[in-house]
């Protein structure tokens, strides 16, 4: 036999053993690529409302949680034939569990997540067809715990093993956006101080690791029962590698942009995605803030704000804004130009009204303008069919729209201290969770037939216990 088939095999012999020593860094080290590279520009997608069609993100999610089915049966059985062969030590059950438990939350919210992202939201929260999906995907879970405690498995082809692994990562990959983007459309995080949100930042990493090491299931059956303890650090270092750079594109995303002064949001005003003024004894709304085109995030409450200008409406990219504890005594019709406007708070001012325009503010979920003089909704506001919590305590209201019955997705309502006695037919259309009515001089009838058509909703009514 010649030297160079010799020399060739012993590369091949060398190769693979390089592989399978550091196969564990190298998966994560493709995640941190992916991180770093990849997530940011979804993320950013994702924040800035660039994903129109949330419909391709649902079936998207749908497709991984089906494709993770064959790929962990593959993985965990490859994996528990490899450990009888080695003769492994095998892995704590408690540590099994733990991390079996932490993956059925992370299966359960990816497919919530599908499902809202599909349209299929009031079907969720009344109890409809996709609900009952769930004991498929229990079940699901029962057979994954299953396979991570067999010890006898069996041997599967080349591809199918490492197209199982390609799987898993793109599983990972997915969770890994899903989770950041949740993260940004439910989480408000500290708009006062950085090291807060720094903070906050870092505990929603811990929960993070707890799901993306949940994920890699197989992995962590194979490294637990690793004897010497060499494979389980790789995996733990490209576990901690894979961790810093998935908080990574998030905390560049928070923290640009960010603002706590008007001197250095003038500085570079291109850059403010967030400014926060609150409790700075502002008189007059600034009317620099109107050259902010891509201001995100506007904090202005605890000021001493009487007005607020029609260059408003030229801030398209504003999704929060803040303006309680004011003196604001008109909304300006300019306001509906926000078309991506999700929260607005305007509770404690003088509003006497709100102007017909705010039907068009069609992405927004929240709206709270408590404790202000208002003594009636414009018809407009059946319009906001993205509407989800809507706050109006201690106003002047005594009368309520017909078209409010058009919120199909409201589901948080607080009327209380107003001056309502009777409600409109369509009233009883909606589909709340809560109510509260306290403080309204409703007629005996009306009180009656509010306990009776709202018998699933949290509801509250003088002289309730």
């Amino acid at each position: 036999m010649s030297a160079e088939p010799v020399s060739r095999a012993s590369g091949w012999r060398s190769l693979l053993r390089w592989r399978e020593a550091f196969a564990p860094l190298l998966q994560h080290l493709l995640f941190v690529v992916y991180s770093l590279v990849c997530a940011p520009l979804v993320i950013a997608g994702l924040e800035r409302g660039a994903v129109e069609d949330k419909s391709l993100v649902g079936w998207l999610l749908l497709a991984a949680l089906v494709l993770e089915v064959p790929a962990l049966y593959i993985l965990l059985l490859a994996i528990g034939r490899r450990l009888k062969i080695e003769g492994q030590a095998a892995a704590p059950s408690l540590l099994l569990f733990g991390a079996w438990l932490a993956h059925t939350l992370v299966v359960i919210i990816m497919y919530m997540q599908a499902l809202r992202a599909l349209g299929l939201q009031a079907a969720i929260e009344t109890g409809g067809w996709p609900m009952w999906l769930m004991p498929v995907l229990v079940l699901k879970q029962l057979h994954v715990l299953y396979m991570l405690h067999n010890r006898e498995g069996r041997e599967f082809g080349t591809v199918s093993y490492y197209g199982a692994q390609v799987v898993v990562f793109g599983f990972s990959c997915l969770v890994h956006t899903g989770f950041w983007g949740l993260m940004m459309h439910t989480s408000q995080f500290s708009s006062y101080s950085t090291a807060l949100l720094l903070t906050e930042i870092v505990i929603v990493g811990i929960f993070f690791a707890i799901f993306y090491a949940a994920i890699q299931l197989p992995a962590v059956k194979y490294i637990a029962g690793d004897p010497h303890g060499n494979l389980r650090r790789r995996w733990l270092l490209g576990f901690c590698l894979a961790g810093i750079a998935s908080i990574w594109p998030f905390v560049e995303i928070e923290l640009a942009g960010r603002f706590t002064s008007l001197e250095g949001a003038r500085e570079a005003p291109a850059e403010v995605r967030l400014l926060a003024l609150q409790s700075r004894r502002i008189g007059e709304f600034p009317a620099e803030i109107s050259d902010f085109s891509e201001l995100r995030k506007l904090y202005l409450s605890r000021n001493n704000i009487t007005t607020v200008p029609a260059s408003i409406g030229g801030l398209h990219q504003l999704q929060h804004i803040s303006l309680g504890y004011n003196h604001i005594v008109r909304i300006p019709p300019e306001f509906g130009e926000l078309r991506r406007l999700e929260t607005l708070d305007i509770y404690v001012n003088r509003l006497s009204a709100l102007p017909p325009t705010i039907g068009q503010l069609g992405a927004l979920r929240e709206l709270n303008a408590g404790w202000n003089r208002l003594t009636s909704l414009p018809p407009e506001v059946g319009k906001l069919q993205q509407l989800r919590v809507l706050k109006l305590r201690k106003n002047l209201i005594s009368k309520l729209p017909p078209e409010i019955g058009q919120l199909a997705n409201l589901r948080v309502l607080d009327l209380a201290q107003n001056r309502l006695r009777t409600l409109p037919e369509t009233f009883y259309r909606l589909q709340l969770k809560e109510l509260d009515l306290t403080g309204n001089p409703l007629a005996a009838d009306v009180r009656a037939r509010l306990r009776r058509e709202f018998t699933d909703t949290v509801l509250k009514l003088d002289g309730d216990d």
